[in-house]
């Protein structure tokens, strides 16, 4: 039973006195991996509603965070040892019922049943390869050098705008096709035949090693890779079988330039300081500059825009749901304010269905070179490749696509 409780946590930290950030993407981000773990177990997470006791009411004073507690937490997919996939979380144990009424009930089964509805059967955006080898050496790595963790480096790219919504144990991949770039954490700490595959695979993939791996030795001939500037334990992201223009290399070379003061830890990484109460605080880790988790994001969702031709305003993640049919999954940006959503296709689109309870309008197509926030339904283009709506605070939306062909 993992406990994705991120908002419930977060929100009764006020009156226990605790001073920390709120750790959605870190929760969120912990049903995937542990799914890949441990593909054959079954998991339930706890998704927290009510409890009079604690008085505590996240159904009632965060709402929107709830659904999208709910929503992205049983959203992950793993892909099956079979080439299919499947959702990380199998179900939910609700916590607590107790004061609930009648049309409480009800709201909840309308949005479990949004939740669940989900058939994917291929991610448009970065699937994470998952290593068994990789897992097992990095606890010796991570006292050594206190690197990041294929967990870490996970949730890092959804809290800079791109979500990885789906997870394949490296035995698994060559299975069946994924239609959106892979993306390798510590690859350097994989098995010679993991590597081996991956110097191999012919589709877009992105790494991350330590600076001074060896990638001639392997024979890994990248297309383009980058380093981090300004850490003493230095990390390297290369892309292979990948195209980037001039000036898309030159704005991440941009951001490898900013940084925000990252500390690095003091003495010897072995005897950082170590957290004993994880809801508080996150694991003491080696600086990895602000700016290269930022080009790592951007290169990663550069990279799923130009496969899937999608193209988003908000972070977003998207799955195949059928030969024409696409299923989105939009966030908003802001915690506390509405966002106004823009999402472009290269395909012409037939029509776009909403999922969730809001927005209760339908979306606006326009074209996409006149974008502007008018409510306007009218002259709709007659070829339909970009469209418009609102996502609510701190909450998300779904919405199903259609193509015409």
């Amino acid at each position: 039973m993992p406990n994705l409780l991120p908002t419930s946590v977060y929100m009764g930290g006020g009156f226990l006195g605790w001073d920390r950030p709120y750790y959605f993407h870190r929760y969120m981000s912990i049903a995937p991996v542990t799914a890949a773990y441990v593909p054959d177990g079954s998991f339930y997470s706890m998704l927290f509603l009510h409890d009079t006791s604690e008085e505590a009411d996240v159904l009632h004073h965060a709402p929107c965070k709830f659904e999208r507690d709910l929503y992205t937490m049983m959203m992950y997919q793993i892909k099956t040892a079979g080439g299919g996939l499947r959702p990380c979380m199998d179900g939910l144990m609700l916590c607590l019922g107790d004061g609930l009424s009648k049309n409480d009930w009800q709201w909840i089964s309308e949005r479990i049943s949004v939740a669940s509805s989900l058939q994917a059967c291929d991610s448009l955006g970065c699937a994470v390869m998952w290593s068994d080898r990789a897992h097992d050496a990095m606890l010796e790595e991570y006292i050594k050098t206190r690197r990041f963790t294929a967990h870490k480096f996970i949730y890092e790219l959804f809290k800079n705008g791109t979500p990885c919504g789906l997870i394949v144990r490296s035995e698994d991949l060559l299975k069946s096709d994924i239609s959106g770039p892979l993306f390798v954490p510590n690859l350097d700490l994989c098995t010679d035949g993991e590597i081996e595959m991956i110097a191999h695979y012919d589709k877009p993939v992105v790494c991350i090693t330590p600076a001074g791996f060896d990638l001639k030795k392997h024979g890994i001939q990248p297309d383009v890779w980058f380093k981090d500037p300004d850490s003493k334990y230095p990390m390297k992201i290369f892309a292979k079988n990948v195209v980037l223009n001039a000036d898309f290399i030159n704005e991440l070379n941009a951001l490898l330039v900013k940084d925000n003061e990252t500390p690095e830890l003091d003495g010897d990484p072995a005897d950082a300081e170590e957290f004993t109460y994880s809801l508080i605080d996150t694991l003491p880790f080696a600086k990895v500059s602000a700016g290269f988790i930022k080009l790592c994001a951007a290169l990663n969702k550069k990279i799923c825009e130009d496969m899937s031709g999608v193209s988003a305003s908000v972070p977003i993640t998207a799955f195949k749901t059928g030969d024409r049919t696409y299923r989105f999954y939009v966030y908003c940006v802001f915690e506390d304010r509405y966002c106004h959503v823009f999402i472009q296709t290269k395909r012409d689109i037939e029509r776009v269905d909403i999922i969730t309870k809001y927005p209760v309008l339908p979306v606006r197509f326009m074209d996409e070179l006149k974008i502007s926030f008018q409510h306007n339904y009218k002259n709709e283009p007659d070829e339909k490749h970009a469209f418009k709506f609102n996502a609510p605070p701190g909450g998300m939306v779904v919405v199903d696509v259609t193509y015409k062909n």
